[in-house]
């Protein structure tokens, strides 16, 4: 697949077909993805892969907490009545739609947002954490930068992808069940598995600002 084709139709995957990803293609999306930019070269990225009745576990222990109301253990804000909370709303608005579930359905979006707590029923998680004594305020963006290699190199083998703060929402299950160190910060997780293309959300493309909008040229 050529680059540009890939920058371009990259986009969230939330639906998986029932297929394992052969793990030598794991392996070869990793590779590639470890080549991201890294300031200082420092490489602050460890990763998870989970798979099976691992990440079976993993999927339980995310639902139990989220129908429990358990407190998150991490959950990012986004500030109100601003160009971010906006283009939020508006994505989610395309979601919903797509899935024909109404705004005043509380129940259908609980059980929409449960599925995010299984990964979309993946067949394989990434998931990112760095070690604590490390500065997040710089060295997140190297784990951006590999998250985003990793979902442009899995498309190369047909593959698709959802990066997802929901996988971090919840440290128990991720703590207890893949064994991660209190001193490693899980940061990120990158679902991952061939995509369902008759999933009516699977074809919404988060739109983006026009490009006189967000740039400032100084000559």
């Amino acid at each position: 697949m050529e680059l540009i084709q890939t920058i371009m139709e990259r986009h969230s995957i939330r639906k998986f077909l029932d297929k394992p990803v052969d793990k030598d293609i794991l392996r070869r999306v990793l590779e590639l993805g470890t080549h991201a930019a890294s300031a200082n070269n420092i490489q602050p990225w460890e990763i998870y892969v989970v798979t099976g009745e691992t990440l079976e576990k993993l999927r339980e222990t995310n639902v139990e907490d989220f129908r429990n109301d358990s407190a998150k253990d991490y959950c990012s804000t986004i500030p109100g009545d601003t160009q971010y909370k906006e283009r939020a709303r508006m994505i989610g608005k395309e979601l919903f739609a797509k899935l024909d579930i109404p705004r005043d359905r509380y129940d259908l979006r609980k059980q929409w947002y449960e599925k995010g707590y299984r990964f979309f029923d993946a067949p394989v998680l990434f998931l990112l954490v760095m070690d604590k004594s490390l500065d997040e305020t710089c060295f997140r963006l190297d784990i951006g930068c590999i998250t985003q290699t990793i979902c442009y190199a899995a498309m190369e083998y047909g593959l698709g992808t959802c990066v997802q703060e929901q996988a971090v929402n919840y440290h128990r299950g991720i703590r207890e069940i893949l064994g991660i160190p209190m001193n490693k910060q899980p940061i990120i997780g990158i679902a991952l598995g061939y995509p369902d293309t008759n999933f009516p959300a699977n074809s919404v493309v988060a739109p983006r600002e026009p490009l006189e909008q967000i740039t400032k040229w100084c000559d």
